[in-house]
């Protein structure tokens, strides 16, 4: 099993933000939204360059998603800590 990975107490904070402002029925309307317009489609066919700038567009949604979960899981691991 993979040891957890220690959290500083800025990644700790930068988490909840991430988790106010996305754990929102906003928050996870504008994340559709986000992932709507640039994860759908990153290939352009004979523009490699395209290709890289819409891959880069999807990596900061893929960001804020990992972070979201990151995030999500440290809740739960803290309530198993509580029980």
């Amino acid at each position: 099993m993979k040891e957890p990975i220690k959290l500083t107490h800025a990644q700790i904070i930068g988490i909840q933000r991430y988790l106010n402002v996305f754990n929102t029925d906003d928050g996870r309307w504008v994340l559709e939204h986000l992932k709507s317009l640039f994860c759908d489609d990153t290939y352009e066919r004979g523009d490699s360059y395209h290709t890289a700038f819409r891959c880069g567009q999807r990596s900061v949604i893929l960001e804020i998603e990992t972070t979201l979960d990151r995030g999500k899981q440290e809740i739960i691991e803290e309530e198993e800590k509580e029980e």
